[in-house]
């Protein structure tokens, strides 16, 4: 499983992107292939000026440092920089 932010989306001042968890699995075997494929949301975050807040789908407010650490460029790419 991997966390990836979706394309952040600007509506007026305020900058909106999913954090999304994806799982990409492939198992062989002699004779045949099985793959698991899926994206779940994981996190809302929300940007405005200088202010980035984040919070799960149950609405409780996660810590960006440690989204950031899990998925590396998510703070530039909110803040509108080019993460690479």
């Amino acid at each position: 499983m991997t966390l990836h932010l979706d394309p952040p989306r600007i509506r007026g001042p305020i900058r909106i992107a999913v954090l999304c968890e994806r799982v990409r699995e492939v198992s062989a075997w002699p004779g045949g292939v099985t793959g698991r494929f899926g994206k779940t949301p994981a996190a809302v975050l929300l940007a405005e000026g200088d202010r980035l807040t984040a919070v799960d789908l149950a609405g409780r407010r996660l810590d960006i440092a440690t989204l950031e650490a899990a998925c590396p460029g998510l703070v530039a790419a909110m803040r509108g920089a080019d993460p690479g």
